[in-house]
């Protein structure tokens, strides 16, 4: 199967504080590219490109924002008892005004066995595999232009045992 979806959202209006207009432009275009599987004895893979990109102006400034976020989900269920999950995304956010750009990777993978008719199962999940910090998001409207720096949980392995009652 193959997705293409998008998403727009463009604004002009001015602003008077303390009797001086100001006028600002808003621009916002992002869109998602993706293909995927959907396979009973194989594995599933979904890939995709998802990309942002922003304007916030007004006469005495501009901010430009582009995030490009390349991304693969890989579901397998093999072997009749094992399932395997992972996901990685490769983000590049790019602060355009400033010229600074951030990138890094996020991934995850889990393992999991239940044997067939069995109440036990048990499952390897490792979540954010590369040790990513942080990465960075924006926001903005006509008061503020806001940069942050969100940070990442540490990599964490986890076993997990489960029981169905």
């Amino acid at each position: 199967m193959f997705t293409i979806s998008g998403n727009t959202s463009l604004a002009n209006y001015s602003r008077n504080i303390n009797n001086i207009v100001t006028d600002y432009k808003s621009n916002y275009y992002s869109y998602t590219v993706k293909t995927e599987t959907y396979f009973k004895e194989w594995p599933n893979i979904e890939v995709g490109l998802r990309q942002s990109l922003s304007t916030f102006s007004a006469e005495t400034f501009e901010n430009k924002f582009t995030q490009t976020d390349p991304y693969a989900i890989l579901e397998y269920d093999f072997l009749n008892d094992f399932i395997l999950k992972a996901d990685y995304t490769y983000n590049n956010y790019v602060n355009r005004s400033e010229n600074a750009t951030n990138t890094f990777e996020i991934g995850n993978a889990s393992l999991y066995y239940n044997k067939e008719d069995s109440p036990w199962g048990f499952e390897i999940d490792v979540d954010n595999i590369f040790d990513v910090s942080f990465k960075n998001n924006n926001s903005f409207n006509e008061f503020i232009v806001n940069d942050t720096r969100i940070f990442i949980q540490p990599r964490t392995i986890l076993l997990k045992v489960s029981y169905k009652l």
